[in-house]
């Protein structure tokens, strides 16, 4: 695998360089997926966030951004061009900082990047990131990796939901949570090589290199402002020397591969800023938020409580515990839910759960079990002050290895009332993060204690 080698002089610099360019081209990760899946997975994604989010849809400023995203396509190196593929570039109404790529082509980035970009030449090295990934399917082959313990297949309306943020309840997040790992947050060997495959596009389309160190620094320095959304799905590679910063690495390493200023162009950002602005003045700011919808109670009343006898319960191939007896599977993403008849309605196609389990796996983002619940309780507030946690946990086994628990309390979206939310989670042995909610409403939660137990006791990991 490519590794960071820091650029301490021009000369090793540019050996690393050159060493880690060859290496790029000649990686091909395992990938269970075709490539007519990855288009697939994409196309019906993307259609989801179109149907979810506001999208700007002036005719000027989406021929810009897909002018500057085509160049970059007309790039792409010999090597790693993907006839099939069909890419598209388009802007979300929103000033986050966020940017989104989906299998097989489709780019979505937020009118919060271009208002921080200082150039054209900031957006395309933004584009050029995000375009790389896609083209080294970096997502579907983290899937393929996860594959041992896979439980459940994601689709294309999992991978739009988990890139929105939008769904309802704790379930359906968490669900978002082990999807977003895979196929929308990448590890730092991915990122490494997705920074390395931009250099040389933004090289060959004529944009300067170094600005994807500028865009990375300003991405940073906006980040504690607007808070760490793209940041924390692309994070830094890492390397040997800490006195070096990823957006200074990728300076050296952009002056190394071209010192010459690109052939001048006319910078179109500042004029596109100005349009967005003039739309801004003739209507309302579209929200972020379209597609989120509150319920009316639908599920949780009359439920049963968990029955005294056990069924056993297979969660992929690998997994396999006992459940109360009364208690339905469902399938939703790379999780299994069990809840009683009535404890359950569905919403966008998402499902939100009043009581019962959810047994997921997630690729880990952090290597770390500690900081991967609280990315995991992160995404279960996100987008919302119903979810409280206090970072406390307790030491546990599950299928005989070292985990973690912890509790949060959260409002239904169904019912409205407080629930208690039971989190624990074990690394698995391939280093996934395998993860077990449990979900009652606050006033049953001792009545259901001792089923989320019995879950957590009887896990079983199957070799």
């Amino acid at each position: 695998m490519a590794r960071w080698h820091r650029a301490l002089t021009p000369g090793l610099g540019a050996l690393a360089l050159v060493t880690t360019l060859v290496e790029t081209q000649q990686i091909r990760q395992t990938n269970k997926y075709s490539l007519h899946g990855d288009v697939e997975l994409g196309q019906a994604a993307a259609s989801e966030v179109r149907l979810r989010l506001p999208l700007v849809s002036d005719q000027v400023l989406a021929a810009y951004v897909g002018d500057v995203g085509q160049r970059l396509v007309g790039a792409i190196p010999d090597g790693h061009q993907q006839p099939l593929f069909a890419y598209s570039f388009e802007i979300i109404d929103a000033g986050d900082l966020d940017a989104i790529a989906l299998p097989g082509g489709p780019i979505f980035v937020t009118r919060g990047m271009l208002d921080v970009a200082e150039t054209e030449h900031d957006l395309a090295a933004l584009l050029a990131h995000q375009l790389s990934h896609i083209v080294l399917r970096d997502a579907t082959a983290q899937a393929t990796s996860g594959n041992r313990f896979q439980i459940g297949n994601v689709t294309g309306l999992g991978i739009a939901a988990a890139a929105v943020g939008v769904s309802e309840g704790i379930v359906a997040r968490a669900a978002g949570f082990g999807t977003t790992s895979y196929f929308l947050a990448y590890g730092g060997e991915e990122e490494r090589r997705a920074d390395l495959l931009a250099l040389q596009m933004l090289t060959d389309a004529g944009y300067a290199p170094r600005n994807l160190s500028n865009m990375f620094r300003i991405i940073e320095q906006e980040t504690l402002r607007s808070g760490p959304l793209w940041l924390s799905r692309h994070p830094d590679p890492g390397g040997n020397d800490e006195d070096f910063s990823r957006h200074d690495v990728i300076a050296i390493e952009a002056a190394i591969l071209s010192d010459d200023e690109p052939p001048a162009r006319a910078d179109r950002l500042p004029s596109m800023r100005a349009r967005l602005r003039l739309l801004d003045a003739t209507r309302e700011p579209a929200a972020w938020s379209r597609g989120r919808e509150r319920v009316a109670p639908r599920a949780g009343i009359g439920v049963e409580v968990p029955s005294g006898s056990s069924v056993p319960v297979r969660a992929g191939d690998r997994l396999q515990f006992v459940a109360p007896a009364n208690w339905r599977p469902q399938l939703v993403d790379n999780t299994v839910i069990l809840a009683p008849d009535g404890a359950s309605a569905e919403v966008n196609g998402r499902p939100i759960v009043t009581h019962g389990v959810q047994v997921g796996v997630a690729r880990s983002l952090t290597g770390d079990l500690q900081r991967d619940v609280q990315a995991l309780l992160t995404a279960l507030a996100r987008w919302t002050a119903d979810v409280q946690w206090t970072p406390a946990y307790q030491q546990t086994t599950i299928a005989g290895r070292r985990g973690l628990t912890t509790t949060a309390s959260s409002i239904s979206p169904a019912t409205r009332q407080f629930e208690h939310v039971s989190v624990s989670a074990a690394r698995l042995p391939d280093g996934g993060f395998l993860y077990v909610i449990g979900l009652a409403p606050q006033d049953e939660a001792g009545t259901y204690r001792q089923a989320f137990e019995r879950v957590l006791r009887s896990l079983q990991i199957l070799e």
